[in-house]
């Protein structure tokens, strides 16, 4: 397994998950709505590029407390 460049020294895989990429999907239509809602306003796209930079950096750092916190209250 130490030789898998897919699996890190935690035993942890590197890919995304299915799952999330599945959740995602599942929930893009309901998405659109507020996505398009939200473009005209500058201050509500910025507020998202900030939360999604941050959501990608939690992942990344596997920090899952602030990541549920972040998408919890993500809008």
């Amino acid at each position: 397994m130490a030789d898998d460049p897919d699996i890190d020294a935690n035993h942890h895989r590197r890919r995304r998950p299915a799952h999330l990429a599945e959740q995602i999907d599942a929930l893009a239509p309901r998405a659109h709505a507020i996505r398009f809602h939200a473009i005209a306003d500058e201050r509500l796209v910025n507020r998202a590029r900030e939360e999604h930079g941050l959501m990608i950096e939690y992942m990344e750092k596997g920090d899952r407390e602030k990541l549920v916190e972040i998408v919890g209250r993500h809008t």
